[in-house]
């Protein structure tokens, strides 16, 4: 720590944040975006859902800052439609705003309360028009920290799929909005894919969990949890709309 001090104080620089990955400058800036998919939705073909990941490999219990959507941002999806036209055809903006709904506390959860409470606006730009809001003061739910949080008196006293669901907003032309932490798609051992594809069996098949006792489950169940995706989340922003809201008018 010292050393650290001496080479910080020759710089001439200021030390603001730890360099822990919750500190607060650094979850607040969340830039990273990994995969879009766009596809006919399966349960009304005449709508499109377009999905933007962002945020990977986020852990549920990696608080008390927990990962989210930067204040400092412009999340945007481009749609180009029209081949005939320079730049993007529409553009669909996300801008989240935070707030405490308990300053004093040091837990994001409290009574009925959430701290650093997320929401948004979702603004659209069509060609070279100004962007126009068309949802305003979207939810985003908060990371599903545990049941004592989430489920419990002490925390929102409701129950994570009824926080989901009342979170999806529906936009001035009638699309469903949605922004917030799900669990990460890929479900998939990347830790042995990058160790020149060291592939691991399935736990059943390292060893039958009859034959293992109590300390040898936890230890295997932990150190495939620890590689795993499946205990991994990402913040997602999906949005189903008509598909000729989106064509060439």
């Amino acid at each position: 720590m010292a050393t650290s001090a001496i080479l910080w104080q020759n710089r001439g620089a200021i030390l603001e944040a730890s360099s822990h990955r919750e500190a607060p400058l650094i979850a607040n800036d969340p830039l990273e975006n990994t995969d879009l998919y766009a596809f006919r939705s399966p349960d009304d073909t005449n709508k499109v859902t377009i999905i933007a990941n962002y945020v990977p490999f986020e852990s549920p219990d990696g608080g008390p800052n927990y990962h989210s959507f930067g204040e400092n941002v412009r999340y945007e999806i481009y749609i180009k439609n029209n081949a005939t036209t320079t730049g993007d055809d529409i553009t669909d903006r996300f801008t989240f705003q935070k707030a405490n709904q308990d300053g004093t506390a040091f837990f994001n959860i409290r009574p009925g309360q959430q701290n650093l409470k997320t929401t948004y606006t979702l603004s659209k730009k069509v060609g070279k028009g100004t962007f126009t809001d068309i949802v305003s003061n979207g939810i985003v739910p908060p990371a599903n920290i545990g049941p004592r949080s989430i489920e419990g008196a002490a925390g929102l006293n409701s129950i994570c799929n009824t926080i989901m669901a009342n979170a999806v907003a529906t936009a001035t032309k009638g699309e469903k909005v949605f922004a917030g932490p799900v669990d990460d798609p890929f479900f998939v051992d990347l830790g042995a894919i990058f160790d020149l594809g060291r592939f691991v069996l399935l736990l059943e098949q390292v060893r039958p969990r009859q034959e293992m006792g109590l300390r040898d489950l936890i230890a295997t169940l932990w150190r495939f949890r620890s590689r795993l995706l499946l205990y991994k989340k990402m913040e997602k922003v999906p949005i189903k709309l008509p598909i000729f809201s989106i064509l060439i008018s």
